[in-house]
Formats: structure tokens, C-alpha cells, sequence
């Protein structure tokens, strides 16, 4: 197996000035990792991700007859509104995400709405429709495709992986942005030397590593297994070392006093201020929430899906009522969605070890806490 090394690339080693819980991880983790792979040309310049995003779940038509009680997808006329409404609260991404939004009938026209107002679009799938003649007539009007993948074999059944592979050929050979997706597990950490490598032959523009999904007790989130996240924070660093800037590391795990720090939360630097309570309301939804979640009901969900139902913004039925909805919400209803953010800022920066830190998997963590 071969791993990259960019002599070009800035090397970021993974927080010395932090300090890391003395886990038996020698045993466990790579000792030998090359660094050195000549004549490998770097890629075109990564996408570069936008900092207000809105996160459209596709639910496709469910079959009455087997799923008579699954929530109806909202319209399409529905979801246009809410779409002008959001591009002039400052929104600038559309990210199309669920089950599998390729089976998602409104996609094409919603893909060419979304760019003519303005926005850039990504879409979340796991690869498998790829080479469909419908799909591929989509990809102009996608701005980075971000394909799902468990593992290499037995992780990903062989013929599902084989035609995954083809896929990727056959975007990178038509030229499209397109970046791997992977939540780590315990079966699967172990792989993601070998998973950087293959994103990186296969022409991607980024790999997306994200933290093990925290567990649930009675349906609610508990706290992530510690271990599995230094694994995937420690092999994640070496990665961004190695790889960037010819392809983009996204690591979805931070040490706590470096989330402020992240440009996606950077609405957390006016929230944490300690004079921030009482002061001037925000003009603009997306100046506090630069993610706003569109769920398979329709709910407009503050930061991340799964957010407790309490914190909702509305439902994009409300769009046509209230016009006025996001500027109500910003006057009525986000102090408590704020109070709620140093709340939880506070827990975490008291713990009495320093810990690592998915924040908005903690937020749905404590939101649903109870």
C-alpha cells in the first residue's frame, strides 16, 4: 500500500500543545507509515465548502401500500419558496442529503432552481446510481458530489464496491467534483490509511471523515466512546498532513478549545461572548445559524439534524402565512436557542480532562437529553 506525501504541503501535527489521554494505542496504530511518493501530480484546487448552508433532506414518494404512516415529502413549490427565502437571509449552499437523493423526484428541477438563484450545490449519495443516464444528465448542475463509502471488502459488499469503483473512474475521467464520505467505526479506523490512498487514485477532491456515531440508551444520544475519537483525531491529522492541499481532510472532531476556532461555527465567537446576552439582534438568520436543516417533514432545524423540536424555526408552511418568520424567530425565540449554546460551551470546557469534540453531534447529544 502507498500513502502521499505533498512536499508542498504545510504538515499540521496533530496539537502538541494539547494534552492527549495516555491510551494503549502503540500496539494499535500504524508505526511504519511511508512518506515518500514521488511523481504524483497534485489535483485541481479542492472545492471550497461555504460557510451558510442549508441541508435539504429528499425523502422519496413512499409506497402507501407498504408505508402507509411515512411522513409526506414536502412540495416543490413549498421548498422554492423557502429556498428564495433563505438565499436573502445569506445562504449560499444547498446541500441535498437523506436516504438516497438520486431517487428523489423534485432533484433536477430543484438542482436548477438552487443554481439560478444563485447557490452552490452538493449532494450526498452512496454512488451506486452514478452511471444511470438520469443522473449523469444532473451532474452540471452539482457543484461537488459526496459519495458515501463504508470501507474497502467485507466492510462494503464486493459487487457494490466493484461498481463504486467504476463510478469514480468515470467522474474523474468526466472532470466532476466529487469527494468520499466515511463514519468511522471500530471495524473500520483500522482502514483509513488505505481509504485516503484510494480517495486520493481515484481523483477526489476531498475526504470527509466523520467521528463515530454516538451511541443511543431509551433513544437518546449518550457520549461517544473517547478511544474510537483520539484514533480517528490522531490518524485524521497525519492524513491532513499528507494530503493536503492537493486533497482536502475534512475531520468532523476538534479538541474542544479549537471548535470557536472552526470557520463553520464561527456565530459561536459573538455567542460566548460574555457581554453577548442582551446584545443588538442579529439582521440575518444566517448570521447565528449557518446551518439551517430542511427535515423529511419539512421542519426548519436549527445547526443539525436531530436537534430537539423545541429549538424548530418553523416548517416551511409557515413561509406562505409569516413572511416575517425568521426575523420573529430571531427576536422571540433565539436568546433561548442561545442561552441553550454557552450552556452546553460551559459543560464542555469544565470537564475535568480535556476531551475531543463532534459539536453539533454534542448539541443533539444534550438537546434531546431530556
Amino acid at each position: 500500500m502507498q500513502y502521499h506525501t505533498s512536499t508542498s504541503a504545510p504538515v499540521h501535527p496533530p496539537c502538541t500543545d494539547w494534552p492527549l489521554p495516555h491510551f494503549p494505542l502503540s500496539s494499535e496504530l500504524p508505526t511504519d507509515l511511508p512518506n515518500d511518493l514521488s511523481g504524483r501530480s497534485a489535483l485541481v484546487t479542492p472545492y471550497r465548502r461555504q460557510d451558510r448552508v442549508v441541508h435539504l433532506h429528499c425523502t422519496p414518494p413512499a409506497d402507501v401500500a407498504t408505508a402507509p404512516h411515512a411522513p409526506t415529502s414536502p412540495s416543490l413549490d413549498l421548498l422554492k419558496t423557502f429556498l428564495r427565502a433563505a438565499w436573502q437571509e445569506g445562504y449560499d449552499e444547498v446541500v441535498f442529503t437523506g436516504g438516497e437523493p438520486f431517487l428523489y423526484p423534485d432533484l433536477g428541477p430543484l438542482l436548477r432552481y438552487t443554481r439560478r438563484l444563485g447557490f452552490k450545490n452538493r449532494v450526498v449519495t452512496h454512488g451506486l446510481w452514478l452511471d444511470l443516464a438520469h443522473v449523469q444528465a444532473l451532474l452540471p448542475w452539482i457543484d461537488l458530489t459526496e459519495i458515501r463509502v463504508d470501507g474497502p471488502p467485507p466492510l462494503q459488499p464486493s459487487d457494490s464496491f466493484a461498481r463504486l469503483t467504476q463510478n469514480l473512474q468515470a467522474l474523474h475521467r468526466a472532470g466532476h467534483a466529487f469527494g468520499l464520505v466515511h463514519v468511522v467505526t471500530d471495524a473500520s479506523w483500522a482502514s483509513l490509511l488505505w481509504l485516503a490512498d484510494f480517495a486520493y487514485e481515484h481523483g477526489a477532491r476531498e475526504l470527509h471523515l466523520r467521528p463515530p456515531v454516538a451511541p443511543r440508551k431509551n433513544g437518546k444520544m449518550t457520549a461517544q466512546p473517547q478511544e474510537l475519537l483520539y484514533k480517528t483525531f490522531l490518524i485524521g491529522q497525519y492524513l491532513k498532513s499528507q494530503y493536503e492541499p492537493a486533497m482536502r481532510v475534512e475531520l468532523d472532531l476538534w479538541p474542544v478549545a479549537q471548535v470557536p476556532d472552526q470557520p463553520r461555527f464561527g456565530y459561536l465567537a459573538s455567542v460566548l461572548r460574555p457581554d453577548s446576552t442582551g446584545a443588538c439582534l442579529p439582521t440575518r438568520l444566517s448570521d447565528v445559524l449557518p446551518a439551517l436543516v430542511v427535515d423529511e417533514q419539512g421542519n426548519l432545524m436549527p445547526l443539525a439534524y436531530g436537534v430537539a423540536q423545541r429549538f424548530r424555526v418553523g416548517h416551511l408552511s409557515h413561509l406562505d402565512i409569516h413572511p416575517d418568520l425568521f426575523d420573529h424567530y430571531l427576536q422571540h425565540r433565539w436568546p433561548n436557542l442561545q442561552q441553550f449554546l454557552r450552556d452546553v460551551w460551559q459543560e464542555q470546557t469544565h470537564q475535568a480532562t480535556p476531551t475531543l469534540l463532534n459539536w453539533n453531534d454534542t448539541l443533539v447529544a444534550r438537546s434531546t437529553a431530556g
